[in-house]
């Protein structure tokens, strides 16, 4: 790997004081950058050492700030952005949290629509992860505080879960292209892989595994990268 040379520019994003961290998510093609400023993680452990996370869109000059956290939301999540400036994410409502995981609520948000809570009402958590150009929304659900995540693409105020089998503790949206999702099943220590053709519904296995492994993006050409830690 060849050495990263300094960058172009360098985005000042308001509000970050130098305590944790500013981590971004994504930038749209138009040039959008989506990210939060500090904080735990969605569905993380209450005993984590800060439960605020910031939400924001900026442009890539460092124009145009938008603060994303609501008033009554304590931490705000933004994960994905399309080619319609279309933001989905997951927030944290404020309140006093007795369990150990922490309840995250999915959403949807544009600049011309506003906010919307996605939440499905049976989930105890949700994590709206990716979204499309042409607005497929996935992501994640948790029957409870506890239960394994369940892949989904949320529509119309419920959820479609994307592996409906009881071999899986868990199931995961791993990335997503304008047509394929690749989703992955976990039984024990074995990974098993799919891919999820959003014009056919149809859910295709590719391969399994032992041990983590994770795809962290995918072209509009079918390439995935990712890694993997046998």
């Amino acid at each position: 790997l060849k050495a990263i040379p300094d960058p172009k520019e360098v985005v000042n994003v308001p509000g970050f004081d130098g305590n944790g961290a500013v981590i971004p998510t994504k930038i749209s093609n138009a040039g959008k950058i989506i990210g939060y400023i500090g904080g735990a993680i969605p569905h993380a452990s209450t005993y984590s050492y800060d439960m605020d996370a910031r939400g924001f869109i900026i442009d890539s000059d460092g124009t145009g700030f938008v603060d994303l956290l609501r008033s009554d939301q304590q931490s705000n999540w933004p994960f994905d952005i399309n080619n319609d400036e279309v933001i989905v994410g997951a927030f944290l409502p404020k309140g006093n949290y007795t369990t150990y995981y922490l309840p995250a609520y999915a959403y949807i948000f544009d600049e011309q629509s506003g906010f919307k809570d996605i939440h499905p009402s049976n989930a105890f958590y949700s994590i709206a992860q990716h979204i499309t150009n042409s607005g497929i929304i996935l992501g994640e659900y948790g029957v409870s505080a506890s239960s394994g995540s369940i892949a989904c693409i949320f529509a119309g105020g419920s959820v479609i879960k994307l592996i409906d089998s009881p071999d899986f503790s868990e199931t995961e949206v791993q990335c997503a292209n304008d047509e394929i999702a690749i989703i992955s099943g976990l039984n024990g220590t074995i990974y098993t892989f799919y891919k999820y053709t959003f014009a056919s519904s149809l859910l295709t296995k590719l391969f399994s595994m032992s041990g983590y492994a994770k795809f962290l993006a995918i072209n509009n050409a079918g390439l995935a990268v990712g890694y993997s830690e046998e």
